[in-house]
């Protein structure tokens, strides 16, 4: 940890602004997949003390898949929803009392296809003025988690590994922090986002 301590703080606003350029012209990458299982979740980062942190839960061992995993908001898309978007928001309000009219929606990332359950997921990114107070629901969510953005861009924290899923060979990334660790496809949505944080240089402003 003292490693991660050495990480320059990512200034939220700065943050905020670079992604509002970037997001808007990046080109997903389609992965070619159709599921009947969509749903989506939000990536959301916002200032603390200054810094951005990006929101975590950790399900709970209710929940009918993923028990116990690090994950994003958001879920399964339900026929009231127009869009997967609505799904993400939707979602995150049910999970976390989070009020939506509160998001500044940048952009969305490349769609995660998770074998094991067959669910194709949308992420967005999403932008808060301030840091969220949450009111998790116990049934859904064991825990909540803020990691400032710039301890998870540490490189030490970050591995890839070969394991074999659903029938077939996968390139895992997993990030360790503290107790956490953060893998699946919240770890390579998550890959994504701070690839694009790495682009922001030291002359953005």
């Amino acid at each position: 940890m003292d490693a991660m301590k050495r990480q320059d703080p990512i200034d939220a606003s700065r943050l905020r602004d670079h992604l509002r350029r970037v997001l808007p012209s990046l080109t997903k990458q389609l992965t070619g997949i159709t599921s009947e299982r969509r749903a989506g979740v939000l990536l959301i980062f916002y200032p603390k003390n200054g810094e951005a942190h990006i929101l975590f839960t950790k399900r709970s061992q209710e929940v009918a898949e993923h028990k116990g995993e690090i994950s994003f908001p958001g879920g399964a898309y339900d026929t009231q929803d127009k869009t997967i978007l609505q799904t993400a928001l939707r979602e995150s309000r049910e999970e976390l009392g989070l009020n939506v009219n509160e998001f500044e929606i940048l952009g969305e990332l490349d769609d995660v296809y998770v074998p094991p359950t067959r669910f194709l997921i949308t992420p967005f990114v999403a932008f808060m003025n301030q840091p969220p107070k949450p009111k998790p629901s116990l049934l859904e969510i064991s825990e909540v988690l803020e990691i400032p953005a710039s301890e998870l861009l540490n490189p030490s924290i970050f591995r890839e590994e070969v394991r074999e899923a659903a029938g077939m060979k996968r390139q895992l990334q997993f990030y360790s922090y503290g107790q956490y660790v953060i893998w699946g496809a919240t770890a390579r949505i998550l890959r994504q986002f701070l690839d694009l944080v790495s682009t922001m240089g030291s002359k953005s402003h």
